[in-house]
């Protein structure tokens, strides 16, 4: 069997505060699980960001999901 290849997954949030542990669970959830979560804030004014870090702390240690932070939302 061949290995699976690495998929990465961009997640650009913008005070998504509500839809973005669902989306994220979403995605950890799937069967296919050779992935990288990318989640890039566009300078937020809400809570996500903080929400994102506080609940997937094992999956950034583990490089499973990245969070990219903006100064600006570009």
């Amino acid at each position: 069997m061949l290995p699976q290849p690495q998929v990465s997954i961009i997640l650009v949030n913008y005070n998504g505060e509500r839809f973005n542990l669902l989306c994220i669970d979403s995605i950890l959830n799937q069967s296919y699980q050779s992935f990288e979560i990318i989640f890039i804030d566009n300078n937020s004014s809400d809570n996500s960001v903080v929400m994102v870090e506080n609940k997937y702390i094992n999956e950034i240690s583990s490089k499973k999901l990245r969070i990219v932070r903006n100064t600006n939302n570009i």
